[in-house]
């Protein structure tokens, strides 16, 4: 081989090399979704104070690929006749390609403080549910689904008298083809019903959760209770994958497989040169 023919192979050698690489995957795609539904009935007593807001945000960022994030809630505290706070909260990405990162994010915060006395305890009765979906279709994708939901009941000095909590999460990756579902639920309430269903994938999971339940708090003299609520739903992608896709990862480059190529060349090249010589 002559030094001029080498010459071109070598460069055509790490011309495919940035091509291959930036090639995979081809026509891959991620999608997340994360839904919560929360509604609180039968308080017995009107608040003395209330307020709540809800706050959503998103990011996208692509260097081969697309994005898009939706996130969408709406959050109602009632009080005229009677108490009410319903919610729904939904948050979704989606995307493909190459190189993408996608996270939306929705969340709520509300409290309420209510009268009790000996007379007339605080009660009411709660009802949650969050469903989380996670698609990935190839090794450098991963989906993140969460959701999160709190419930706390204080006493006037904040301590805390009942509480409840939901914290579940859904990591999908075909990469490792492992059981990354969470589900963590604690409470000194009552639970009525509930309904848990984690169903692990290689490219699909899906968790579905439900639970009912009911806060009693009785006082010796007239207390004045606060009710705290927050909840939290995330959906994230990425491209290429981190053990959380929540977690944005340095973008990965093709230069190190270039840089490869160009080391190999060079230490390859003085044999090549002192056989054309000979």
């Amino acid at each position: 081989m002559t030094q001029s023919a080498y010459r071109l192979g070598f460069i055509a050698a790490c011309v495919l090399s940035s091509v291959a690489f930036r090639a995979v995957p081809v026509k891959a795609a991620a999608f997340s979704f994360s839904e919560s539904h929360l509604t609180l009935n039968n308080l017995n007593g009107l608040p003395e104070v209330k307020d709540s807001t809800l706050v959503t945000d998103a990011i996208a960022k692509t260097s081969q690929g697309s994005v898009n994030n939706k996130f969408d809630g709406t959050l109602n505290f009632v009080a005229d006749e009677q108490t009410r706070l319903d919610g729904l909260f939904e948050a979704r990405s989606q995307g493909e390609g190459t190189g993408y990162f996608g996270k939306s994010e929705i969340t709520s915060n509300a409290f309420a403080q209510f009268l009790a006395t000996p007379q007339q305890p605080f009660s009411f009765d709660f009802q949650i549910a969050s469903f989380l979906r996670n698609t990935a279709d190839a090794v450098l994708e991963r989906a993140t689904a969460k959701s999160n939901v709190s419930l706390s009941l204080l006493a006037p000095d904040q301590t805390i008298l009942q509480f409840f909590t939901l914290d579940a999460s859904v990591n999908t990756s075909p990469f490792d083809q492992s059981n990354n579902e969470t589900l963590q639920v604690t409470t000194n309430g009552q639970i009525l019903g509930s309904t848990r269903q984690l169903l692990p994938g290689i490219n699909e999971e899906i968790g579905n959760l439900s639970f009912l339940g009911r806060f009693d708090q009785t006082v010796s003299q007239p207390t004045l209770l606060t009710l705290r609520i927050n909840t939290r739903n995330q959906s994230c992608i990425q491209a290429p994958s981190a053990v959380d896709a929540c977690v944005q990862v340095p973008e990965t480059s093709p230069l190190w497989a270039f840089s490869l190529v160009t080391a190999l060349g060079l230490l390859f090249l003085p044999r090549q040169l002192g056989s054309a010589t000979r």
